[in-house]
């Protein structure tokens, strides 16, 4: 962990030790050696990455300044662009690029569903189905875009999906019910030769004492 300055401001910068950069590589494809903090008004950012994730840092900073977004942002605003991820080099260094990619292969809780979850707590093991790619070339949207406002009438939140991301959660949804399913029926068929086991026992129980 060090200190030092970015355009002025108070640069906070934390390196991670390998050990907890190999179990986020193992467990999400991702590979982050950095993160960076600084503080500017009523505003903390950060980024995360490798040494150089810092100049996206000072970029954000500075495209919101000159953009008159510090008087006019919203309390939390999340897009996602998904043609333009998936456009960038998938083998970059920190795995970001490739976690689109990674997730629709590797990870049955992408995107979160209640079929997704319920395949976690029933510990179910299932590799997913690769669809993403699929949905894109169906056609249509690619943006997610969720947009939390406040004032004096409350707290408002609203989201818009592009066709293909829609297409695709379902898809996934889909998929993800139908493992929920195939790994319950194979859990009973695995289960059948000790539930046939005890019944005998219990005849032949039955039958000596008839006897």
């Amino acid at each position: 962990m060090g200190v030092s300055e970015l355009d002025g401001r108070t640069l906070l910068t934390v390196s991670l030790p390998e050990g907890p950069i190999r179990e986020m590589r193992e467990a999400t494809g991702l590979q982050i050696s950095h993160v960076f903090l600084t503080h500017e008004g009523s505003r903390l950012w950060f980024a995360a990455g490798h040494e150089n994730a810092v100049l996206a840092l000072s970029r954000c900073i500075r495209k919101c300044n000159s953009g008159g977004l510090a008087t006019t942002a919203p309390l939390l605003t999340a897009r996602v662009d998904v043609e333009r991820w998936l456009a960038y080099p998938q083998d970059e260094p920190t795995g970001i690029a490739g976690m689109l990619t990674w997730a629709d292969e590797s990870s049955i809780m992408f995107p979160p569903s209640p079929f997704s979850v319920a395949m976690i707590f029933g510990r179910r093991n299932v590799k997913p189905v690769p669809l993403l790619q699929k949905c894109i070339d169906l056609g249509g949207g690619q943006n997610l875009e969720f947009v939390v406002t406040s004032d004096k009438s409350g707290v408002r939140a609203q989201a818009t999906m592009g066709e293909a991301i829609g297409n695709y959660y379902l898809a996934r949804t889909i998929a993800s019910q139908d493992a929920q399913m195939k790994a319950m029926r194979a859990e009973a068929e695995e289960r059948q030769p000790e539930v046939r086991n005890r019944q005998e026992e219990l005849e032949k129980g039955l039958q000596e004492q008839k006897q």
